[in-house]
């Protein structure tokens, strides 16, 4: 029992791009074999990265699955953790847990259309049903 509560906000945070590694595997066979037979999609860049999923999606699955209580705190609250955060560490130029508070308020979606019709690839696992695995009793 790592985390007796778990936390989550409202509204939710932005969305970013959230995969299974069984999945990226996947894709990557998926290539390799495409490659093999189709070399005219070489020389070009792909993305990847999963399904767009909000961070308190995850984190209320994985609060579900684990019979955990979930606090929903308002989204200001943790901007203003950011904010304040970032005024008063000592050294802007040191990575820190602020930079995981930043990026988590910032969407971190790609465009994956390229990928999945290049490649005619569709993921076993979507997230949710990833976590309900992973966390399930």
């Amino acid at each position: 029992m790592r985390y007796p509560i778990l936390f989550g906000f409202e509204p939710e945070p932005p969305l970013i791009d959230s995969n299974y590694a069984g999945n990226i595997a996947d894709a990557l066979v998926v290539v390799y074999k495409t490659m093999k037979v189709n070399q005219s999609v070489t020389g070009r860049f792909y993305y990847y990265t999963g399904e767009p999923t909000s961070e308190t999606e995850k984190i209320k699955v994985i609060a579900e699955k684990q019979n955990k209580p979930l606090v929903i705190l308002p989204l200001w609250l943790l901007q203003t953790v950011k904010d304040v955060w970032h005024y008063v560490r000592w050294d802007p130029d040191v990575y820190t847990q602020v930079d995981l508070i930043r990026m988590a308020l910032i969407e971190q979606t790609f465009d994956q259309t390229l990928f999945l019709e290049t490649f005619q690839f569709n993921p076993k696992y979507s997230m949710n049903s990833t976590l309900q695995l992973l966390y399930g009793n």
